[in-house]
């Protein structure tokens, strides 16, 4: 035995006898130990239903200084009103849409309320011979005004007809050899299919132009036969709509070593062109059939106002034409809401700073112009891609609990910072209550269409791969049970499988384990 190893066992005698001294010899007491439930949130699984939960995350408060403005309906620019550059007020009208059949609609719809009124109080008034006389004129007035209505459209049809014809022969069939007999295309596709097709189309327009000409032609003096001239043209149209955008298609398609660039982008200007023309045909053909529906209409009021002050009228005609004068007014509404759209306003003062649209221009979803403005707060948030699928611009936010906003832009690409895709909300209500650069929570409204069960992302907890939850049993026994997701949407996991309503889930899995006595409370 060496030295150390004598030195290290006389320690440790010495501290035995040092702690037998200091004990007494007595063996020490062990503190009893106390066993205390944990306390866990529950919540029962059918309070957690999948399609009432928004898309909640987390932004930063930045100025904006500009809005980009989106047309509520899609049309033709008839006017811009403004240049790149020029301060403009909120409500300033930037851009107007041709809006001749919305103009229409609501002079009609005027009409329609002024003889309601009329009616109505004619009904309470009574009536005598003069009052029958007058209608009568008022019947002979109406149809003459019908008639000369129907001669008009289905001049008009016959105008837009040949508009639409003419478009036909003097640009889209510069692509083909004998384009009304056999025609061949001038160029070459890269699927003979494509090809065919193209070629067919034009040899069915041939055979419809004939066709709508002779339904044209032969169209009876009467509002059905107006109507039947329009119907031929619309269908011509859509035809020739159809052959334009296949065109466009085999034109997009085809290998750059076949046609170059240049001849590309001559082409899809001149099919631009086309689709215009078309698109200026179907608004004056809607515009036309709602002046003879007008026509119609008046002619019919004209003729039931006749017969009622022929027969009389009683607390039910009253009833009758209040209810008529009701409804001409809720139309008339609607008719001057579809015309206020077609005037495309600033949201806020500032100065155009992108102005994206000339006369003649077909417009949809896209902004036409941007108004720039430093008084303008938005939140910009970062959101994965799966969540975006479910958001559209347009869509509403709740910001901060407190402070409304709109989605008014998504980017088209991710983020590489983030990994996540950029979603811009513009505040639409006091930006006074946020401050720039603050961090809020934003609450998007989505449609969610999922059908299951929407849980915290707290309560889910993954052990080899396998996604776990905890529910309390009848017992108060924490059960381990195993779950199918379909994603996660902000803070909440869509649940497919492995729950059932009645369940007590456990909504902060942490620090848990299976076999647990725990004390539940209801969230």
């Amino acid at each position: 035995m060496t030295r150390k190893t004598q030195i290290i066992g006389t320690l440790a005698v010495v501290a035995i006898g040092a702690a037998i001294m200091m004990f007494g010899g007595k063996t020490p007491e062990v503190a009893e130990e106390v066993v205390k439930l944990e306390t866990v949130l529950v919540q029962p699984v059918a309070n957690l239903v999948g399609t009432t939960t928004p898309l909640v995350v987390y932004g930063t408060v930045v100025a904006s200084d500009s809005v980009d403005v989106v047309p509520e309906i899609s049309g033709v620019v008839s006017r811009v009103n403004k240049r790149l550059g020029d301060a403009v007020q909120a409500g300033d009208v930037i851009v107007e849409l041709q809006n001749t059949a919305q103009r229409q609609t609501v002079l009609q719809a005027q009409a329609a309320v002024s003889v309601a009124d009329a009616q109505l109080t004619q009904v309470k008034n009574g009536s005598d011979a003069e009052d029958i006389s007058n209608q009568e004129t008022d019947v002979v007035s109406k149809k003459t005004a019908l008639d000369q209505t129907v001669i008009t459209s289905k001049q008009t049809a016959n105008n837009l007809f040949i508009t639409t014809v003419t478009s036909l022969e003097s640009s889209f069939d510069q692509y083909f050899d004998d384009p009304k007999r056999t025609p061949q295309l001038l160029f070459v596709t890269s699927d003979i299919a494509d090809t065919n097709a193209l070629e067919a189309a034009r040899v069915n327009l041939a055979l419809l132009a004939l066709e709508t000409e002779q339904k044209i032609l032969s169209a009876t003096n009467t509002p059905a036969g107006a109507k039947s001239a329009f119907d031929a043209v619309a269908k011509f149209t859509a035809s020739y709509t159809k052959a334009i955008d296949l065109m466009s298609s085999i034109t997009q398609n085809q290998p750059n070593s076949k046609t170059p660039q240049a001849d590309k982008d001559l082409r899809f200007a001149q099919l631009r062109t086309m689709k215009q023309v078309v698109v200026s045909v179907e608004s004056q053909l809607a515009s036309a059939r709602v002046t003879l529906d007008g026509a119609s209409a008046a002619y019919t009021v004209a003729q039931t106002n006749l017969s009622r002050l022929q027969d009389g009228a009683d607390a039910e005609d009253i009833s009758i034409a209040q209810s008529g004068l009701s409804s001409a007014r809720s139309q008339l509404a609607a008719a001057q809401l579809g015309l206020e759209k077609t005037y495309i306003k600033a949201p806020t003062s500032g100065k155009l700073s992108a102005m994206n649209v000339t006369p003649g221009q077909l417009v949809g979803q896209t902004p036409v112009f941007t108004v720039a403005s430093s008084g303008i707060k938005r939140v910009d948030v970062f959101v994965a891609s799966q969540d975006v699928e479910r958001i559209t611009m347009g869509s509403t936010a709740l910001v901060d609990g407190r402070v409304t906003g709109t989605v008014t832009r998504i980017s088209p690409s991710i983020d590489p910072l983030t990994g996540k895709i950029k979603v811009e909300i513009l505040i639409t209500n006091d930006s006074a209550l946020v401050v720039e650069g603050a961090g809020v929570g934003v609450s998007i409204q989505i449609t969610d269409q999922s059908n299951g069960f929407s849980i915290p992302i707290e309560a889910v907890f993954v052990e080899e791969e396998v996604s776990y939850v905890y529910v309390v049993t009848p017992t108060n026994i924490l059960e381990k049970r195993a779950i199918e997701t379909d994603g996660l949407y902000g803070s909440s996991v869509i649940v497919r499988s492995g729950l059932e309503a009645a369940d007590s889930l456990v909504l902060l899995a942490r620090g848990l384990k299976e076999g647990q006595t725990v004390t539940p409370e209801t969230k």
